[in-house]
Formats: structure tokens, C-alpha cells, sequence
């Protein structure tokens, strides 16, 4: 169990009811390995402590400092597939997958028109 101590230290971000979880790798083998040791080390965590993770509202990105095509990688949880998205929102905040603003923009966008003003 320390090791989770020392790992939700440095890899998992919380806030409020939302964690997001943060892994750097050199290559698609390398992530996919370190992403499902890591979420194995976090389910049984998670058991030990009577504790379960929502699969359903769990879900990936991957970002590329070179704006290219990110290999899909295969990340699980329990044998269950974890599904991929090309965007996510983190502190309120859409992300997508090549570290463009679009997604974010649209959604201030319709959020804004939806509450009365009008923004093209």
C-alpha cells in the first residue's frame, strides 16, 4: 500500500469528485504497460479500502507534444476496456487530443447562446 501513497502523490490529480490520472511515456508500448500496471495498483486499492471505480464514467485521452496521430493503446481495468475519447473536460476546462482550443470555444459557445446572449 505505499506504494500508492507515494504514486497518488505524484500521478493522480484530484479535485472535488473528479481524479484524473497523468502518465508520461517515451512510446505507445511504454504507456499502455504503465497505464494498466498503475490502474491495477489503484483497483486494488480501491478493494482493499471498499472502494469502487465507476467504469463507466471512466475514460482516456491521449496528448502528443507533436500534435500527430497518438497510437490507440489498449488500457483496462479489471479486463474491461477503458474507452479512448478525443476530448475531456478537466477543471471545466474542454481538452482535446491535439492540445487545440476548438472543442473548448464551441462549448463556452452554445453554453453562452443557451443562456439567452448570442455569440457567433
Amino acid at each position: 500500500m505505499t506504494f500508492i501513497i507515494q504514486f497518488l502523490e505524484k500521478k493522480i490529480k484530484l479535485f472535488d469528485d473528479d481524479t484524473n490520472l497523468f502518465i508520461a511515456a517515451m512510446s505507445a508500448s511504454e504507456l499502455e504497460v504503465k497505464a494498466n500496471l498503475y490502474l491495477s495498483n489503484i483497483n486494488k486499492w480501491l478493494g482493499a479500502n471498499r472502494l469502487h471505480l465507476n467504469i463507466d464514467k471512466t475514460c482516456c485521452s491521449f496528448f502528443s507534444p507533436t500534435k500527430s496521430n497518438v497510437p490507440r493503446v489498449s488500457i483496462k481495468i479489471s479486463n474491461t476496456d477503458i474507452k479512448c475519447v478525443d476530448n475531456c473536460q478537466y477543471l471545466g476546462v474542454t481538452i482535446d487530443n491535439k492540445l487545440k482550443w476548438t472543442a473548448h470555444i464551441d462549448k463556452v459557445i452554445l453554453k453562452f447562446n443557451t443562456i439567452g446572449g448570442y455569440l457567433l
